[in-house]
């Protein structure tokens, strides 16, 4: 499962329920759990949540005409705050364990699973190279396309689906940025452990996408197939429409298949620069950062910014198995 690094937690939330009532996921993911074979760290989960009474024979009481009526049961107590978020509850006992004083708690559900992709990507062999890039042109042309798309009807542009088709782009001129590191893992095709290449067929790009589930933001990662393929407009209804079906919980397994690269953009919430890890089973990730005018120009007046041509910029980081 760590080939879909982010996303194992909501796939591990969508088996709970499918294990709880089969009903309540959609016919697709059926088929996927009906042979699944859960990790380790999602058994212990599981097998370490408390159940709760055994049920009883509800017991009788006369009623006032001497009848035995049955008792009502009592009711189950509400869940707590840790069952109402996506994994198992977390454990805690009057001699729960502490360092220096600070309790310690276990990390259960996709907080637990988030740390443990993020610990196999240790394993990658990385690079990671910045670069700062003037934005002008790309505002000026994104305002254009604003104005055919509000004359035709069409929906928005934003600079997330311009330098997300722009990577689309350039992986095609430099198919070397879509290919991927393993060892390996059965002496097919070579010797077992021996460093290869994966060369992918398509470009499958991941759009790492924000959303809250019970009160907590959590990071999604479906990706759009083939997206070489396409022209602009195509890639703008896919895209758009994979952030609906996420938003909206509609997302299939297959939406999560065969990234082979991902684009994450923390400028959205002010971050300048980051650098995201590479999951295995992917060529590159590519983090875009805030949108701005450089530190030292940050205190011009915008009329005198204006005069000295000056350009807001962006940093962007890509981050490559090497």
């Amino acid at each position: 499962m760590s080939a879909l690094g982010f996303n194992t937690g909501y796939i591990e939330e969508l088996y709970r329920q499918y294990l709880d009532d089969p009903q309540s996921v959609s016919e697709s993911w059926r088929d996927f759990f009906e042979d699944y074979q859960p990790d380790e760290s999602f058994v212990a989960a599981s097998e370490a949540r408390p159940t709760g009474p055994p049920e009883t024979a509800p017991s009788t009481a006369p009623s006032g005409d001497g009848t035995p009526t049955p008792q009502q049961k009592p009711k189950p107590a509400a869940p707590s705050d840790d069952e109402r978020d996506g994994g198992a509850p977390v454990i805690r006992s009057a001699s729960a364990p502490s360092i220096n004083g600070a309790s310690v708690e276990p990390m259960r559900g996709a907080a637990g699973k988030i740390a443990e992709n993020m610990e196999k990507s240790i394993g990658v062999p990385t690079a990671t190279s910045m670069r700062t890039i003037p934005v002008r042109l790309l505002s000026e042309n994104r305002t254009l396309l604003n104005d055919y798309q509000r004359h035709v009807g069409g929906e928005k542009v934003s600079y997330t689906h311009i330098i997300a088709y722009a990577l689309v782009q350039a992986m095609k001129e430099y198919p070397a940025m879509n290919t991927t590191f393993r060892h390996n893992p059965d002496g097919q095709n070579g010797e077992a452990g021996e460093p290869q290449k994966v060369v992918p067929e398509h470009v499958n790009l991941g759009i790492a996408i924000s959303v809250e589930q019970r009160g907590k933001q959590t990071l999604l990662v479906p990706n759009i197939k083939a997206a070489e393929e396409m022209s602009f407009a195509q890639f703008l209804g896919i895209f758009n429409d994979l952030v609906r079906r996420t938003q909206g919980g509609d997302l299939e397994m297959s939406d999560f298949e065969g990234t082979t690269a991902s684009i994450t953009n923390p400028g959205m919430i002010g971050t300048r620069q980051s650098v995201p890890r590479l999951m295995p089973g992917q060529g590159v990730i590519v983090g875009v950062g805030a949108i701005g005018y450089p530190p030292e120009y940050r205190a011009f007046a915008p009329e005198r910014i204006s005069q000295m041509g000056v350009s807001q910029v962006m940093n962007v980081t890509s981050t490559y198995d090497h």
